[in-house]
């Protein structure tokens, strides 16, 4: 399952929101930096307010009501890490034999890592 990032549940199929980085002052519109990926914030709120109050809930709902909104982590000095969250599309349940073929490709690649390390 973690090899190939596919669950192996019915239920964790089909359009999945996962986590991804994001910078809190991209997220309040506080930004300003010329490589900022984003032009708009999805919040009015100040940052305490904001790390205090924000659940899955608003976060979806921010979600929904901007689109085009892009997540950014292109600074090193200034950044805040915040979350953002993005949709993916998983068609189908793993199987026993993707589940093999996964297995095989990752000792493939490292199985002379793994030797050195026992």
């Amino acid at each position: 399952i973690y090899l190939s990032k596919k669950s192996n549940l019915k239920k964790f199929c089909g359009d999945q929101m996962i986590p991804v980085r994001d910078c809190i002052k991209n997220q309040l519109d506080i930004c300003n930096r010329k490589e900022r990926e984003c032009s708009f914030g999805i919040s009015i709120m100040d940052k305490k307010e904001f790390k205090a109050s924000m659940t899955f809930d608003m976060f979806m709902e921010a979600y929904d009501k901007h689109p085009d909104y892009k997540p950014c982590r292109n600074c090193v000095q200034d950044y805040e890490g915040s979350i953002w969250y993005k949709k993916i599309n998983i068609p189908s349940p793993l199987t026993v034999n993707a589940a093999k073929v996964g297995i095989r490709k990752f000792f493939k690649k490292y199985k002379n890592k793994l030797i050195q390390i026992l």
